[in-house]
């Protein structure tokens, strides 16, 4: 569709057993199937792990798009929305990518995130300026509810039809009843960068200054703002939860010798465990809230510093803190960052949808092995 690096991109994901995350290698690449098509078909190399069940394999989508894609949600894995820069929004409807209309009247801003309702046909999504759009199964519009700042919002999240709630730069924090938003005195002007919402009013959000390290915020939420103690000091861009666990992924610097890894931590009311680290930067998280607590994480690592971007993808079943996630292989041409990911959690090994720079969208499927 477009000759874009799209078409340069060719990811070798290589899984490495963790729990029921990862039971396969598989190849993501763009082929032709028969020399005349150039759809995308999904390549794995015949390398199963003995342990019985079935197998990931990955798809890189055609999209309608070149724009860098920042958010994505579904309700299930044929009802799929990603928003990103320059008015774009995208539906998936199981087999293809469409665009969806910009509402009219609306200042066509790049949109930040986008949530919605499960039991519903409800969307929202949110962006920049202060930027609230809503989907209600037919048309997306601008609600005459407007958000009351001005300032970039990069996270939504919702508990219900009359609670919501988005974050967004200089410690924007607002909450909205339905009807109106209100805004919150988040204590901070530090860029709040992802949120993640529960029934009770409780709300986790996390960020930092975007000039300055050792400047991360965690902050929740019920009622009140609560400042969290917390161990990661250098960029914080995702956090998620399930059940009465909070999970925080950013970005820490040990040492200048060993340079900058993620870490990932979970918190249960007890104070931080650190459940893994690695040499990449963590954009994006979902945590599917099954029994497992999956967790995926999306972003990039570096060749070198200052060098080209490699996408990275890693899951961990269960807060695994002895086996590696996911191990990712690229090729020189590859310089793409994912910044988003959502998983399907209405059904057991449901697909995996991650989204990034150039309108990238990655899709895994769960495969039985019969």
């Amino acid at each position: 569709m477009f000759p874009s690096p799209k078409r340069l991109l060719a990811l070798t994901l290589l899984a490495v057993l963790a729990s029921s995350c990862w039971l396969s290698q598989t190849i993501l690449t763009e082929q032709t199937a028969d020399g005349g098509d150039d759809s995308t078909d999904t390549v794995t190399d015949g390398l199963t792990d003995p342990e019985p069940g079935g197998h990931w394999e990955w798809q890189v989508m055609d999209t309608p798009t070149e724009h860098q894609l920042t958010g994505v949600w579904g309700r299930s894995d044929t009802d799929v929305y990603a928003v990103g820069k320059s008015a774009t929004i995208l539906h998936f409807d199981g087999d293809i990518w469409s665009h969806m209309e910009f509402p009219t009247g609306a200042p066509a801003g790049s949109l930040g995130d986008v949530t919605g309702s499960p039991e519903g046909d409800e969307v929202f999504a949110v962006g920049t300026d202060g930027l609230f759009i809503a989907f209600d199964g037919d048309t997306w519009f601008a609600p005459p509810e407007d958000t009351g700042t001005t300032e970039n919002l990069h996270g939504i999240c919702r508990i219900s039809a009359n609670e919501m709630y988005a974050v967004g730069d200089e410690g924007t924090f607002i909450a909205f009843d339905g009807y109106f938003w209100d805004h919150i005195n988040s204590g901070t002007d530090r860029n709040l960068l992802s949120a993640w919402c529960r029934a009770g009013s409780d709300v986790w959000a996390v960020g930092h200054l975007n000039y300055s390290g050792m400047s991360t915020t965690v902050l929740r939420y019920d009622g009140i703002v609560q400042f969290v103690d917390h161990p990661v000091g250098h960029f914080m861009y995702a956090v998620g939860g399930a059940d009465n666990l909070i999970r925080i992924a950013g970005m820490y610097e040990e040492t200048q010798e060993d340079g900058p890894y993620f870490s990932l931590h979970e918190w249960s009311g007890g104070g931080w465990l650190e459940g893994a680290r690695a040499d990449a930067f963590v954009l994006g998280m979902f945590i599917v809230d099954n029994n497992d607590l999956t967790t995926w994480l999306v972003g990039f690592a570096e060749e070198n510093e200052g060098g080209i971007k490699h996408p990275i993808v890693y899951c961990y079943p269960n807060m695994v803190l002895d086996e590696d996630p996911l191990i990712v292989e690229y090729t020189d041409e590859t310089e793409v960052t994912l910044r988003a990911v959502w998983a399907d959690d209405s059904q057991d090994n449901g697909r995996v949808f991650a989204v990034g720079d150039v309108g990238t969208i990655v899709v895994g499927s769960y495969i039985m092995d019969y």
